[in-house]
């Protein structure tokens, strides 16, 4: 059994099938599977769920909301049954970490909560009560964008060369396309969340980051938002941590046309190859949909080399130059459609 601030991770009950297989029903909760199940389906899922327990000692846990015993859904780990091989190895060789909540516990942080959870577990050694593995990954159809936002935030990486065809399903149907993201554990994942621009940790990056900007281009060309603007009602600052060290700064600005700007994208030096970017930037987008917005720009300059290899394996793409930047020749332009 497993506990955070909100939720208990546990074993399964028979008092779960009703409200699980309701869930399960849900057309919206299955959207990016081929089809919903029903009642005998999903208690054949429970069975096998807690056959996974008893085979692997772990699975996929119920997790219910401490403060009022409801059932949400499931976060875990698992032994994948696709047959399909990436980087060389069996898929069923991996652990992947998965999730399914209703409907109703989307948007609340819910999953992330409890996947974080579950990777701690999965890191810690043995000796502590943990699993100790070197690695998890998470597949999903190439659609489920919320899926793979989570994912991302939770640090974990996708190499193009993993996606693959499930194997189950036929050609041309449109769940086929999967994508695969991994997450070595030998270091705790980045997290990232909206913060003040404050404490001395988060000051201190945004210094970094300033000089850092000054040290690649004049500085009537360095076009910042200050702490001060950072405040403002229409931007969101989000700050990534690791082991609890602010590492990372995000903003994005909404234009209230459906439209946002991502400014103040800094990583610390000590974070490279954390995945503290990629987490940055899905919690930003992430954060940008539910405002509405449906469109990020960005400007950057082509000195800042992993930023804009960053942004282009994200999917940004190279725009002219908007706005302020217009005429400025340091400047790099990119969007992306959300």
């Amino acid at each position: 059994m497993l506990t955070t601030d909100r939720l208990l991770l546990r074993r399964w009950r028979d008092a779960d099938r009703a409200s699980f297989a309701a869930m399960n029903a849900d057309p919206v909760v299955m959207e990016h599977f081929p089809s919903t199940r029903t009642r005998a389906e999903s208690d054949a899922l429970v069975d096998r769920i807690e056959a996974g327990f008893e085979a692997h000692g772990f699975g996929l846990w119920a997790v219910e909301r401490r403060e009022d015993g409801e059932l949400l859904g499931f976060v875990g780990l698992s032994r994948p049954s696709v047959d399909v091989v990436v980087s060389g190895r069996a898929l069923s060789d991996e652990v992947e970490i998965g999730w399914r909540l209703r409907r109703d516990a989307w948007g609340q942080g819910y999953a992330a909560e409890a996947a974080r959870e579950v990777l701690r577990v999965a890191r810690s050694g043995t000796d502590t009560g943990g699993l100790g593995l070197e690695s998890v990954v998470s597949f999903t159809a190439e659609g489920n964008l919320r899926s793979r936002a989570l994912m991302e935030r939770l640090g974990m990486t996708r190499d193009p060369a993993d996606d693959f065809e499930h194997p189950a399903l036929p050609v041309g149907h449109p769940q086929r396309a999967h994508v695969l993201y991994r997450l070595t554990l030998g270091r705790p994942a980045p997290s990232v969340a909206i913060e003040q621009p404050a404490g001395d940790d988060v000051l201190s990056l945004l210094r970094q980051a300033d000089e850092y900007a000054l040290s690649l281009y004049p500085a009537e060309n360095y076009h910042v938002l200050d702490v001060e603007s950072l405040r403002r009602p229409d931007v969101s600052f989000f700050v990534a941590r690791h082991e609890g060290t602010a590492v990372g700064t995000a903003a994005i600005v909404d234009r209230g046309d459906g439209s946002g700007e991502l400014k103040r994208v800094f990583v610390a030096d000590a974070a490279r190859g954390l995945g503290v970017g990629r987490a940055l930037l899905a919690a930003v987008e992430q954060h940008a949909r539910g405002l509405g917005i449906g469109l990020v720009q960005l400007e950057t300059g082509l000195p800042q080399v992993a930023a804009v290899i960053l942004y282009e394996k994200t999917g940004y793409v190279p725009i002219p130059a908007f706005g302020p930047y217009v005429g400025d020749e340091t400047s790099w332009c990119m969007e992306k459609r959300l």
